[in-house]
């Protein structure tokens, strides 16, 4: 997007999409690192079904405050009564 009509205040959809690819990487990685763990017998019983659900929940509500953080950021900048874009020039 051009830096002449991008929303004030608004960080480029690429850098939070980023962010949370990265996140969801790292949570499947630990997935996959205690559903291994659990076939080898290397843990103690329990341990796995208990955090695989809590990281699996805490991914979900992450997800879930983001979401509804983006709609109230979009709500406050309506409220705020400014401009939707910033031009360089005004056409006529």
């Amino acid at each position: 997007m051009p830096p002449d009509l991008r929303l004030r205040g608004e960080r480029p959809r690429v850098t939070r999409l980023s962010r949370k690819v990265l996140i969801t990487l790292g949570a499947l990685a630990i997935a996959v690192f205690i559903v291994v763990s659990a076939l080898r017998g290397d843990v103690v019983p329990g341990w796995a079904s208990t955090v695989l659900p809590i990281y699996v929940l805490g991914g979900l509500q992450i997800m879930t405050i983001g979401l509804v953080a983006e709609y109230i950021g979009k709500i406050y900048s309506e409220v705020k009564q400014r401009p939707r874009f910033i031009s360089e020039q005004e056409l006529q």
